[in-house]
């Protein structure tokens, strides 16, 4: 029996927008066709189900397939609008990655995207079924300041308070943050810079030694680096166990990459999950990926996930949190999860230690550098003020887009 959530055991409205997700990511039309005449009066939940989980384009993508006029002429309306929505975005994101994309490279810095219309065409040869709001960029952390010059030159400025931060403040930020934010100048999406691919060092990732592994993907008039097969892989499993999986527009990457990768692939990823101890991690996102989208696991790999209990648990949190709305009660399985992607306590300790990291103390209560050890005995304070674990939990998972 599969654990611990089949897809029959998903609310009714969730349970067809994982069916159509199934089929968006390279499944079978079938069986969205055998569930559109049991929808009946479910079509406000559907669509509610699918903009909770940022899905609503790849869900509108399998119903085209299945049949469109099946579906009610107001709902049928709805995805259309957030289908065009989502084109123009996407359009002025690969225009705009490919412009960044050719600033960098002129200044000879080595860079991946992350996410974004890249990789919805690599993974679904589509810049649009996969949604996002912002362009995420990684690069070496010698070269952030050197990136960050790029960005400017291009009309993008800090939107975080890095921007107002003193010496000492920046290079604390920059040793335990991933990324800094930018905005556009010319309207255009927000610019995600980072430094580190996941938080705490979860992996070792080299920018300079994977460049020379990078893959390029056609965007545009020209081509964009993307993280090597492996490492996006792992990179995609521990961003969506991150976040406890609550939302399934990062489950259906994972879908997609069982269904449309080969076998090699999948084993490269897995045995760099192993080598960094994160087996627990992507053993996970496959037993989700085949529970909840039906994604093909490789035989060896399902039956080490299904023994392994650590992922197990992983698994179990996240099929509470993508079925729970309120953000605030999400907060525990936010925790829990990022608490335990791996299993040594360095890790783990690293991660603890992050909750007395707050920088927007350091705005609030400006203190000279000579006094920043201050902001961590002030820090239990300000966190009770603001809710304590919820509320930075909760705003991370609402800025979670990627």
């Amino acid at each position: 029996m599969k654990w611990p959530v089949p897809r029959a055991d998903l609310p009714p409205a969730l349970r067809f927008v994982a069916t159509c997700l199934a089929c968006a990511a390279g499944g079978p039309v079938a069986p969205v066709r055998r569930a559109l005449p049991h929808v009946a009066e479910d079509w406000p939940a559907v669509l509610a189900a699918a903009g909770r989980h940022r899905v609503d384009v790849a869900v509108a993508v399998a119903l085209r397939r299945a049949d469109w006029t099946f579906v009610p002429a107001a709902i049928r309306e709805a995805l259309t609008r957030t289908e065009r929505a989502a084109s123009l975005r996407a359009l002025s994101q690969t225009a705009e990655t490919e412009r960044l994309s050719q600033a960098l490279e002129a200044a000879a810095i080595p860079f991946f995207t992350v996410k974004g219309p890249p990789l919805g065409l690599l993974l679904f040869d589509s810049a649009t079924v996969r949604q996002s709001k912002d362009i995420d960029i990684v690069v070496d952390p010698d070269a952030v300041d050197a990136a960050t010059a790029v960005l400017r030159a291009l009309r993008y400025e800090p939107t975080d308070q890095e921007a107002h931060f003193t010496p000492r403040q920046r290079r604390a930020f920059r040793s335990i943050e991933r990324h800094s934010t930018f905005r556009s100048l010319n309207r255009g999406a927000p610019v995600e810079l980072h430094w580190q691919l996941n938080a705490d060092n979860l992996f070792d990732f080299d920018v300079k030694a994977a460049w020379k592994l990078r893959t390029p993907v056609r965007i545009g008039n020209g081509a964009v680096p993307v993280l090597p097969p492996e490492t996006l892989l792992l990179y995609l499993a521990c961003h969506g166990a991150g976040h406890a999986w609550f939302r399934l527009k990062w489950l259906i990457d994972i879908a997609a990459i069982l269904r449309r990768w080969d076998d090699a692939a999948i084993r490269a990823g897995w045995d760099m999950a192993v080598a960094e101890g994160l087996q627990s991690v992507l053993g996970s996102a496959f037993l989700l990926a085949r529970d909840v989208l039906d994604a093909p696991v490789p035989p060896d790999i399902e039956a080490y996930a299904e023994a392994d209990p650590a992922g197990r648990r992983l698994t179990a949190v996240a099929c509470r949190a993508m079925v729970e709305d309120d953000m605030r009660r999400l907060s525990p399985h936010f925790w829990w999860s990022s608490f335990h992607l791996r299993p040594d306590w360095s890790y783990r300790t690293r991660h603890a230690l992050r909750s007395l990291y707050a920088p927007n103390d350091w705005t609030r209560f400006p203190l000279p550098d000579a006094l920043f050890p201050l902001y961590f005995l002030m820090r239990p304070f300000t966190w009770l003020g603001r809710g304590g674990l919820g509320e930075p939990v909760v705003r991370r998972a609402g800025n979670a887009e990627g």
